[in-house]
């Protein structure tokens, strides 16, 4: 029987994933010390990327480089359906997570399905947690994924083409407002 409490996860997932988004703008994976270091931004963010591939949609992707691309799936309930979408991401991404919110029951089964998988926990938490301001949190380290551990190298740069053209496409967009500004003073 569970005695945790149930709350109203209240929390869109659109903005747990705007959050995430927002986090990892201005952090820099540092390989290192494999955590997460606040700098200038460098790297980039995505969100809902269709992986035709396979059949999903990414939540986030965070692009370092092309070499260490990181896929984040969000979702304030349904565990065993997160750790599946996850699962899937890891044919071609660097690190998969998923991030919950910090409310969320996670049964021990599933906290050692990540470990085994290799897959990262992130807890989000936002106002609802008592008051307290928006926070992430990483739980469980990803594991670095590798051709071995299954990862596909022609699905890879396929990801990686689609990535290159949503990034030209959000460049193009900023300049277009960049002159749009300048035309306006």
């Amino acid at each position: 029987m569970n005695l945790i409490e149930k709350h109203d996860r209240s929390t869109p997932e659109d903005q747990m994933q705007e959050y995430v988004a927002r986090y990892f703008d201005g952090y820099k994976w540092t390989p290192a010390v494999q955590s997460w270091k606040m700098v200038v931004p460098i790297s980039k963010t995505f969100r809902e990327v269709r992986i035709p591939d396979i059949g999903r949609i990414s939540d986030v992707i965070v692009y370092v480089t092309p070499r260490k691309v990181i896929n984040i799936e969000c979702k304030t309930n349904d565990v065993p359906g997160v750790i599946e979408q996850a699962k899937d991401h890891l044919k071609w991404a660097d690190y998969s997570y998923i991030c919950l919110h910090a409310l969320t029951y996670i049964a021990p089964k599933y906290i050692q399905d990540m470990v085994d998988l290799g897959i990262g926990l992130m807890l989000y938490q936002d106002d609802f947690c008592g008051n307290r301001p928006e926070f992430l949190a990483d739980v469980i380290g990803a594991r670095h994924n590798t051709k071995k551990r299954g990862k596909d190298p022609e699905l890879r740069k396929r990801v990686n083409e689609i990535l290159k053209k949503r990034a030209a496409i959000r460049t193009a967009e900023n300049h277009e407002q960049i002159k749009m500004e300048i035309n306006e003073l």
